[in-house]
């Protein structure tokens, strides 16, 4: 028995190592308006094709939105104690843009406020990390896709689990939404 349970252990700590995980799936570049880097995340809708970005709001950190191609600014919903609030970021100095090399290994993944913690905690996903606030609160990169008007509209998922989004001059929330993952995370050798 104690011999079984050690060649277990072993087996397991030798499948555990030929393991790896790779953590360059994706990068941050510097945003520049009227030409994107060419491997850019993007998305589409019948406004265009419009891209994810990591915008920095001073005093409140990095969070995400959502830019066209000719965009020298966004709008970025911040969540705060009391309600979600409207940044424009004006200065394209503060903006990235999110690449990638290996578009395949990225998805997104439908979820909602009450398993979203769990899911993470447990790593049944592994989220894009689009940034972190000045509470040290990581930020992910949410959607979420409206049929009806036909759009696409990207935001920032944080520690309260809800969706923060910036839409036709408004911050809103949204508690279904999908997080952007890196669909295959480790692989064996």
């Amino acid at each position: 028995m104690y011999l079984t349970t050690i060649s277990k252990v072993l087996l397991l700590c030798t499948f555990v190592v030929s393991i790896s995980c790779n953590d360059g799936e994706y990068y941050w570049r510097p945003w520049t308006a009227g030409s994107p880097p060419s491997d850019a995340v993007t998305t589409r809708d019948y406004r265009g094709v419009s891209y994810i970005v990591e915008a920095y709001v001073p005093y409140y950190g990095l969070f995400i939105g959502q830019v066209f191609a000719n965009q020298h600014r966004v709008n970025v919903s911040v969540p705060s104690s009391s309600k979600t609030s409207d940044f424009v970021i004006q200065d394209s100095r503060y903006l990235k843009v999110l690449c990638t090399q290996n578009l395949e290994k990225l998805a997104w993944y439908p979820t909602h406020y009450n398993t979203i913690h769990n899911e993470l905690v447990t790593a049944v996903v592994s989220p894009v990390l689009g940034g972190i606030n000045v509470n040290d609160n990581l930020v992910y990169i949410g959607r979420i896709v409206d049929f009806n008007k036909r759009i696409v509209i990207l935001g920032s998922v944080v520690e309260d689990n809800v969706l923060h989004y910036h839409y036709s001059g408004e911050a809103y929330t949204q508690r279904y939404y999908e997080i952007l993952v890196i669909g295959s995370k480790c692989s064996s050798d």
